[in-house]
């Protein structure tokens, strides 16, 4: 129908030349018995449309924060049908950029070669896409490069026509854009970065020592159960930070110790987790895996598994104080963040610390870490340690120590002076 629409104002454009640069031919090939309804019509279109991008915007970022192309954000599910969501600072942002480009261009008019350039970017994308999707389904490789030479001839002719319109005002769509893609791209070197330079070491190597601070009462017990999110990468590992904090940084008793290991799934729905005891009644691993349209709501998810754990008496979750055991009470849940900061300082690096500032900045829209992965703020503590990344930085001075013989001559000098006085 869309075609149908567009071949028929092509048509009567051609029929009025002379009016035809005047007037709207859309509103214009109809009787004017009908051309109330049109209005109502194409405003009902604006409408949904409007809507439809508000929902494709929601669903896209949403999808972009589990696959780590943008920082994590507040999301709001208003109702319990799934899908549905409402992310109120992309929302806040999409009403300030509708209002800018409305005092930009004045008239919509004015806006034909933004939107035109806009259209057509995203035709070609969503072609590239589809090509390479079809390349991971393993259809035949000749096949794929008929369909995708095919479309990309076409829409790069339309795409040629467009960027004569880039002063008109499809610098604006660029701009836009560029800007999202500098945001995405900054966001992902980052976590690259900051993974790259966090240091492991293998958790067997500290079975015994874990398991001497649970015993050893000399030591405050610092919770019951206390859980820590584990971003070592490989299996059997731990971040070494997490180590200090539980033996070095005032040392952490408890009666039992959870290792949470998050995996986002390249599926949607994606939503299991496994349990390994490593040390009985004491130390445990949970690999919780997570699809990419799932909000991560580690502790939910984490009583969902204590349970099963209880329901098989795999562990034994009542509270080691003899007033509260009597009672069948609980014992209470810590979760302790590792929060590394980023010092420009360590680094003599300087494309690097330009990176790194961006990112500070674009975190400030998102949301921290405790909220990001859906833990009880009130049962969290947020450790910030250092994230060193060049360890013999040769910009930074380093302080020297006096020689014991020119300390004296100063002690010396000083007693002279006060002898004068």
């Amino acid at each position: 129908m869309l075609i149908l629409n567009y071949l028929g104002q092509g048509a009567w454009v051609l029929n009025h030349i002379q009016t035809a640069s005047s007037v709207n031919p859309f509103f214009s090939i109809m009787p004017q018995s009908m051309l109330i309804f049109a209005i109502i019509m194409a405003t009902g279109a604006a409408i949904v449309a409007s809507q439809a991008l508000i929902s494709g915007t929601f669903s896209i970022l949403s999808e972009a924060m589990n696959l780590h192309f943008w920082p994590r954000m507040r999301i709001k599910h208003p109702t319990h049908v799934k899908g549905q969501l409402y992310i109120p600072v992309i929302n806040l942002a999409m009403y300030i950029g509708v209002v800018l480009i409305i005092l930009l261009f004045r008239d919509s008019s004015h806006m034909e070669a933004a939107y035109g350039l806009a259209i057509t970017i995203t035709m070609l994308m969503t072609t590239l896409l589809l090509g390479f999707y079809l390349r991971t389904k393993g259809v035949a490789r000749i096949f794929i490069l008929l369909f995708m030479g095919a479309y990309c001839v076409i829409e790069g002719i339309f795409l040629a026509a467009n960027l004569s319109k880039f002063l008109a005002g499809g610098w604006c769509t660029m701009l836009i854009g560029g800007i999202l893609i500098l945001m995405m791209y900054v966001w992902v070197r980052a976590i690259k970065i900051r993974h790259h330079y966090i240091s492991t070491k293998p958790l067997d190597e500290y079975y015994q020592i874990i398991s001497d601070i649970k015993a050893d009462e000399s030591i405050p017990k610092y919770a019951s159960n206390l859980v820590y999110v584990n971003h070592a990468d490989k299996e059997g590992s731990v971040d070494d930070k997490l180590l200090y904090s539980i033996i070095n940084k005032q040392p952490k008793r408890a009666d039992h110790y959870w290792l949470i290991n998050l995996e986002f799934a390249d599926t949607p729905d994606t939503l299991e987790y496994s349990c390994e005891t490593l040390v009985p009644d004491t130390l445990y691993s949970v690999t919780m895996r997570i699809g990419f349209r799932i909000e991560p709501r580690v502790s939910l998810y984490l009583r969902q598994v204590v349970e099963d754990l209880v329901a098989s008496r795999k562990v034994d979750l009542r509270s080691t104080y003899p007033s509260l055991r009597r009672n069948g009470v609980p014992g209470d849940f810590r979760f302790i963040i590792i929060h590394r900061v980023y010092y420009p300082e360590s680094s003599d690096n300087r494309q690097q610390n330009l990176l790194m500032t961006i990112y500070a900045l674009i975190s400030k829209i998102g949301i921290d870490e405790p909220k990001a992965l859906g833990l009880d703020t009130s049962m969290v503590v947020v450790e910030r340690v250092p994230l060193i990344i060049n360890h013999h930085n040769r910009s930074i001075r380093r302080i020297t120590q006096i020689a014991a013989e020119e300390e004296e001559k100063e002690k010396a000098n000083g007693k002279n002076r006060k002898t004068k006085e």
